[in-house]
């Protein structure tokens, strides 16, 4: 690839000396040709001076030819590549700002909300993330963000497993109940979604917990599931960086 760039640059360099002998070229011969018309009397000097013009911008469209996009003398418009460049800039320059936007609201999405308890024992903040990465992904800015995502996924997959140790108590949780309790609970290794699923949905956990938060336990048990999936999801992302 190294070896390649030289060679277009050299391929580059001698098309643009071509292109500017030819410019050269056309301009002399053009120019010569109308005045020599001129002594003759076949050219008035109003068609002298339009033909010297129309030489000049042919040789200038010859010189440029590498970088017009379209010409049209009789309406006096060039428009050269340097507008696609502009174009491209411009694009480059909103691909950054996405960027930025995007890389703001996963510093966002890991923020704890305020306000009441939403009933559920699903992280408040996981749908919302989950539908940010999804917009990401959309725009094609994933594994430029790749990291970012992956640490906000952390966090709220942390906060996920706590968020199950408060709804469901310490005993029958003894790998989840650590994420609501501990002070380390920020550096222990998450669990594999099969444990904690296991755990969660044990039917002596989810009959004494649900007759605890009084709700029917079949309802609960598809709570608890639902929060036991978006956990899943948090925790496949945070892997993607182990693979």
């Amino acid at each position: 690839m190294r070896d390649r760039v030289p060679e277009a640059l050299r391929r580059a360099e001698l098309e643009a000396a071509e292109h500017r002998r030819a410019a050269e070229s056309a301009a002399w011969w053009g120019t010569g040709g109308a005045l020599v018309l001129l002594l003759l009397g076949y050219l008035g000097d109003a068609a002298f001076v339009a033909l010297v013009l129309g030489v000049g911008v042919l040789a200038f469209a010859i010189w440029k030819a590498p970088t017009i996009i379209e010409l049209s003398v009789g309406g006096a418009a060039i428009k050269l590549r340097t507008l696609e460049d502009a174009a491209a800039r411009k694009i480059r320059e909103l691909d950054e700002a996405q960027l930025t936007m995007f890389s703001t609201l996963l510093d966002l999405a890991t923020r704890l909300p305020g306000g009441f308890d939403t009933g559920k024992p699903t992280d408040a903040r996981a749908d919302d993330f989950l539908r940010l990465v999804k917009r990401i992904e959309a725009a094609g800015l994933r594994a430029r963000l790749g990291a970012e995502i992956r640490a906000a996924a952390d966090v709220i997959a942390r906060g996920a497993l706590g968020k199950v140790g408060s709804w469901m108590g310490s005993e029958h949780l003894p790998s989840i109940w650590p994420f609501y309790t501990a002070p380390e609970r920020y550096t222990l290794p998450l669990l594999h979604p099969t444990t904690a699923r296991a755990e969660a949905l044990a039917e002596p956990a989810v009959e004494e917990a649900s007759q605890r938060r009084k709700q029917d336990p079949a309802e609960f048990a598809a709570a608890m599931e639902a929060a036991m999936d978006s956990y899943r999801r948090l925790y496949e992302i945070v892997q993607e960086g182990n693979r």
